[in-house]
């Protein structure tokens, strides 16, 4: 079986490594940092966004990514829409596809 007793506590292994870090330190670190520059660019040209999904609840439970979590899920407003894509257009070092 996968159960082990741990400081009087069965622990089921199989559930645990469910949520163990999707990814590397390394991914999630560019994770952090494109959602700070996306951030950035919504801010420095008036775009409205939002978090959602993980990424929401993420930041309101563990302050950051939710471990299990692999993807950002952030919105604009569609009447913002032209000027987010203008805006990340003229970013260097990033291609945009919409």
């Amino acid at each position: 079986k996968a159960k082990k007793a741990v400081a009087g506590v069965v622990h089921d292994v199989r559930m645990a490594s469910r949520f163990r870090d999707a990814l590397s330190a390394k991914d999630a670190h560019a994770c952090e940092c494109l959602l700070l520059q996306f951030k950035q660019v919504c801010d420095a040209n008036g775009v409205r966004y939002f978090l959602d999904g993980g990424t929401l609840v993420g930041s309101l439970l563990h302050h950051g990514r939710i471990p299990w979590d692999d993807d950002m899920d952030v919105y604009a407003m569609v009447e913002d829409r032209a000027k987010l894509l203008q805006a990340l257009g003229a970013e260097k070092g990033y291609a945009l596809y919409s």
